[in-house]
């Protein structure tokens, strides 16, 4: 019923099994080396395949020295980098103590400057202590019709900044400062730096002397002995700054 199976078909079917196992075997990488040097053994000979491994390890160690100097490159550029980013992070404070070494608030006394040059900023002035005292007036109550008190004015002229202020000596122990009137440039604990018209820095000690300033008309007058403190200590001591009417 059935025929006999031919040779030549148990041959195919043999030989295709071989393949299938080989292909199976090639999958691991040891294979497939194996397989490489084998081929190329037969086809190159023992000494072509000498020196074969030989430019391989030659190549296989420039490879390793390329990435080693390329680790290293890379290292030391992002050290650079890190460098310069903390630097810009890094602000350069002043102290009061660098400050005072640098000479950055000290005037000199012989320093040529010109009278006209700073009457602006006596205007700028005027405007910041009128803002500064209208915010002591009563309601319904303005600049113009006396309305400003002694009581109500006496704290404003304690925080006030007399930077740019035109005073003028009214009384004073030395009788050559009698009359003197500039613009305040610095105000000190002791005494204030004063530009007189003449273009001339002058000292006046603020202890024992009598000033007076104007505002839009209205004259206020200052008792230079009991404003000597700092000028940003004038709030924090409550220092008693009393006006005219309160000198005997």
């Amino acid at each position: 019923m059935y025929e006999p199976i031919k040779d030549e078909f148990v041959e195919e079917v043999n030989s295709d099994q071989n393949g299938l196992e080989y292909s199976m075997s090639l999958e691991r990488d040891e294979d497939r080396n194996y397989f490489a040097n084998k081929l190329l053994s037969d086809f190159l000979g023992p000494e072509k395949l000498k020196e074969k491994d030989a430019l391989a390890c030659r190549l296989k160690y420039k490879r390793q020295q390329i990435e080693g100097s390329l680790k290293t490159v890379k290292k030391e550029n992002n050290k650079k980098k890190g460098k310069t980013r903390i630097c810009h992070k890094k602000k350069i404070v002043l102290t009061s103590k660098l400050k005072k070494s640098l000479n950055l608030y000290k005037i000199d006394k012989n320093e040529k400057l010109e009278y006209k040059n700073y009457e602006k900023m006596n205007d700028s002035w005027k405007a910041y202590a009128a803002s500064c005292l209208l915010t002591c007036l009563p309601k319904n109550a303005s600049m113009d019709q006396g309305g400003i008190k002694e009581e109500n004015v006496l704290n404003c002229l304690k925080q006030i900044d007399y930077h740019g202020c035109l005073l003028t000596v009214l009384r004073s122990t030395s009788k050559s400062l009698i009359g003197l009137t500039g613009i305040v440039l610095q105000d000190k604990k002791n005494v204030f730096f004063v530009l007189c018209n003449d273009d001339k820095i002058k000292i006046i000690p603020k202890f024992g002397n009598l000033f007076e300033f104007e505002i839009f008309g209205c004259k206020f007058t200052l008792v230079g002995s009991n404003m000597c403190y700092k000028p940003e200590m004038r709030t924090t001591k409550h220092a008693k700054i009393k006006t005219k009417k309160n000198i005997q």
